[in-house]
């Protein structure tokens, strides 16, 4: 079998980690797995670790540059799949709109993370597309849907999906392996402080505003005794950042922006934190468990 793994955008999020984990299906089994990623240029994100599954990127100007479409029908061509897998809220709506064209014979599988969140209030207005769009292509165009917890299944299964088309797959991490640890003194910290961790997108649906709430709280109890210690970037960094400034606990807050060793990071977490307010089978919170972390989380998902 050879697979087409297709993927529109790629992150750092559990979307992009499952499809690193799928590209590298040959080591295991007899599967040949071609990974596409259709990346827009303008969006600042580490790309290496597709170098690991010898990925194809394929970059556009914007959303509206269609240019891919060639690139995507050359790779196709030289590598002539026989099975298409997509990721995702965008997959779906990808695959609707090619499969007429590019892949009218072939077998259609779509991995399932959850709902779109918008990122920002400009892209509220596209949600529900996005919500939508991709249960219409599981009920009638999708072959197979895997889902990556069985409450998204329950889910899919309640919105029309017929449950012969589900399987679940749980999300999963290879085995921990660390580097030379971190320079504390580079991010203002000591051995001695008690360290809380995040690590996600800062995004709005990531709950991070009310983790800094709670923060503030424990900050007006107890001083410089604690360190919270945020990990990554998105769309209201900004804004969270000068709320801690309005807070004046700047020197307690450490955004570290993108870090690629989490590894290393957790070893100095005395607490993991997950204030999300919609999760589904979070690799965070699966990272955290592998390095065994005492964990904080919101019960949701």
């Amino acid at each position: 079998m050879r697979i087409i793994s297709l993927l529109w955008g790629y992150s750092l999020g559990g979307i992009g980690k499952v499809a690193l984990t799928y590209g590298r299906l040959h080591e295991v089994s007899s599967l040949e797995v071609k990974t596409i990623v259709i990346q827009n240029k303008n969006v600042a994100v580490d790309l290496s670790p597709l170098d690991q599954i010898d990925a194809t990127v394929i970059l556009i100007n914007n959303r509206l540059d269609i240019s891919w479409i060639k690139n995507l029908k050359k790779e196709i061509n030289i590598f002539k799949p026989t099975t298409l897998f997509v990721h995702g809220f965008n997959g779906p709506v990808i695959a609707s709109l090619l499969k007429p064209f590019y892949f009218k014979s072939l077998p259609l599988v779509c991995s399932y993370h959850g709902l779109y969140h918008a990122t920002t209030k400009s892209k509220k207005i596209i949600e529900s597309f996005f919500n939508y769009i991709p249960i219409l292509v599981y009920r009638h165009i999708a072959d197979q849907v895997i889902t990556v917890e069985s409450y998204s299944k329950k889910v899919l299964e309640s919105k029309g999906v017929k449950p012969d088309k589900l399987s679940v797959v749980y999300n999963g991490l290879s085995k921990l392996t660390l580097s030379e640890g971190l320079n504390l003194a580079k991010w203002n910290l000591k051995e001695d402080d008690f360290v809380i961790g995040c690590a996600s997108r800062i995004d709005p649906v990531k709950g991070i505003s009310y983790l800094i709430d709670a923060f503030y709280e424990l900050h007006k109890i107890h001083g410089r005794k604690f360190k919270l210690v945020i990990i990554g970037e998105g769309t209201i960094k900004t804004q969270l950042q000068k709320k801690v400034k309005d807070l004046n606990i700047l020197d307690s807050i450490i955004f570290t922006g993108y870090q690629n060793n989490i590894n290393d990071w957790l070893q100095i977490f005395d607490i993991f934190a997950l204030p999300s307010l919609s999760e589904y089978h979070s690799i965070g919170l699966l990272e955290a468990m592998r390095s065994k972390k005492a964990i904080v989380a919101i019960n949701v998902g």
